[in-house]
């Protein structure tokens, strides 16, 4: 823990994750009213709280990461290039496996 006293961070408003609660939120809706009549509306609302659980989660993992590369390998690469590009990547990698996994689920034919 020594070499985490040595490295801090303020998490700010545009750190918070609020933006990719509400990317992810504004996604899932669109993906979801694109065909709406195919999906249990049920499982829709199931499946968007267990996303915006791991995507809470994920955003934990984006700032514990931060953290370790800031204390134990260079402050400089944690607060440039890695603050600057992880969140976005993530993100996007946290979605379209989510979606891979929620789509079949939602379909009303899923099986129960």
């Amino acid at each position: 823990l020594g070499r985490l006293k040595d490295f801090q961070v303020v998490i700010g408003g545009p750190c918070s994750g609020v933006d990719s609660l509400l990317l992810f939120t504004s996604l899932y809706a669109f993906i979801s009213f694109l065909d709406l009549p195919k999906y249990n509306r049920k499982r829709l609302m199931v499946g968007y709280v267990i996303g915006l659980v791991g995507m809470f989660i994920v955003s934990i993992l984006r700032i514990a990461t931060l953290l370790w590369i800031g204390a134990y390998y260079s402050p400089d690469l944690a607060l440039t290039l890695f603050h600057d590009n992880a969140g976005w990547i993530m993100f996007v990698a946290y979605f379209l496996a989510f979606m891979y996994v929620a789509l079949p689920y939602v379909r009303k034919n899923a099986a129960r």
